[in-house]
């Protein structure tokens, strides 16, 4: 869904292995190729250490062409394997939960609030063309905002919506724009906007983003305002979109009963942490 990324411990031991990974293997090239040089040649040897040299340049060669292979097959296994969970994904239409490590927010631990809220977002998938549906924080202040993290999303089983899948995995304290800023504000003081891609001024966040997965049109819903201290408070808000042209006036009516639902259970919840 969005560009902005946030390294955790584990990508980042990844991002340390693969650099480790790439200076071995720089060290491992020029050895073989000192090999090389020698067994054509640019150093005088005799037949016997001719022949030795010339085998031992020709197995770590070998080695490093078989090792090259076994990476290719791997990285396409991988994709593989990431394709096959993102159609799964899809197919179950999968709500995918994130956990924060924000200890005045947890609501986003409580699993059997996301059990209830899956029930209404299949509702809402069932009775209209809506295929997509995100929950969101937004933080970095109390009247402005601009870090948003997806905490939960539910897909439609649809081809279309392959681009949106993953979104809690891709968007960490992504930094949004004067443009997004503006939306979440007022869509806590209206209850909700309307989002209608192709009317959206060119070069915003929220245009990318939706053109980027294919969404037609999208409503964004506020949910709660949780304070986190005296200078920050945190926003809930969700998205709910289609990738199917725009929503109708009585597929309007059947989402907000199922946001005010998820709305009022938000705010059970969050008084009870």
């Amino acid at each position: 869904m969005f560009n902005g990324f946030a390294l955790d411990g584990h990508k980042k031991r990844n991002w340390k292995m693969a650099e480790i990974k790439l200076t071995f293997w720089h060290l491992y090239d020029f050895l073989v190729s000192g090999f090389g040089i020698v067994s054509l040649g640019f150093v005088e040897l005799n037949a016997i250490q001719g022949v030795i040299t010339t085998l031992v340049f020709i197995f770590f060669a070998s080695v490093r062409i078989l090792l090259m292979w076994e990476d290719v097959r791997r990285k396409r296994l991988e994709n593989k394997e990431k394709g096959f969970l993102i159609e799964k994904k899809i197919e179950n239409g999968v709500g995918v939960v994130v956990k924060s490590s924000d200890n005045h927010f947890n609501v986003i631990h409580d699993l059997e609030f996301f059990q209830e809220i899956r029930v209404s977002v299949d509702r809402i998938f069932e009775s209209t063309k809506a295929d997509r549906f995100l929950i969101m924080k937004a933080i970095n202040g109390k009247t402005d905002f601009q870090f948003a993290s997806v905490l939960y999303e539910q897909h439609k089983r649809t081809a279309k919506t392959k681009y949106s899948v993953n979104a809690a995995g891709r968007c960490v304290n992504f930094k949004f724009d004067i443009h997004y800023n503006e939306r979440i504000k007022e869509a806590e003081q209206k209850g909700h906007v309307d989002l209608i891609v192709s009317e959206l001024p060119e070069g915003t966040d929220l245009k990318n983003i939706y053109i980027s997965e294919g969404v037609t049109h999208s409503r964004v819903y506020h949910i709660a305002r949780i304070p986190i201290d005296d200078k920050k408070d945190a926003i809930l808000y969700c998205s709910i979109a289609t990738h199917e042209g725009l929503f109708t006036d009585v597929e309007k009516i059947i989402i907000k009963q199922e946001i005010d639902s998820i709305r009022s259970e938000t705010k059970e919840v969050v008084g009870r942490s």
